[in-house]
């Protein structure tokens, strides 16, 4: 089983140390995402950092965390096309069509919490992994 996992699942594994969750990343031959996950994980904590007072060095060992859940890093301007189709039929912004289109030509499962995803990617007849 292939995984595709946005910053939310991500987050939430290192965070909540969600058993459910650790499990299905613990069975995944491999775990994908794009160059943003990077930027969307930095931006989380530091928003943790600047609205919720969690300390510097806990926030950079929670990216740290989220960076060693990944196998492979997928550059997603190969397919910036189909991500934009994905976007416009479907409402997303760019950046969450990212992971759709990510999990579709990687014949991948969508780990996410985020349910619009989910719902999309039952649309799509994409298999994803709800939350």
């Amino acid at each position: 089983m292939n995984i595709v996992l946005d910053t939310s699942a991500a987050v939430r594994v290192v965070l909540d140390r969600d058993i459910h969750l650790i499990k299905i990343l613990q069975q995944a031959e491999h775990i994908f995402v794009p160059h943003l996950f990077f930027a969307e994980v930095g931006n989380v904590f530091l928003k943790y950092y600047q609205f919720q007072n969690m300390h510097p060095e806990a926030c950079k060992l929670y990216m740290m965390q989220c960076r060693q859940l990944i196998t492979d890093v997928v550059d997603e301007y190969t397919f910036n096309e189909e991500v934009f189709d994905i976007a416009t039929k479907n409402q997303l912004s760019f950046y969450d069509a990212i992971y759709l289109a990510m999990a579709k030509k990687l014949a991948a499962n969508l780990l996410t919490e985020d349910k619009k995803l989910n719902d999309v990617a039952s649309k799509l007849g994409l298999v994803a992994k709800e939350v």
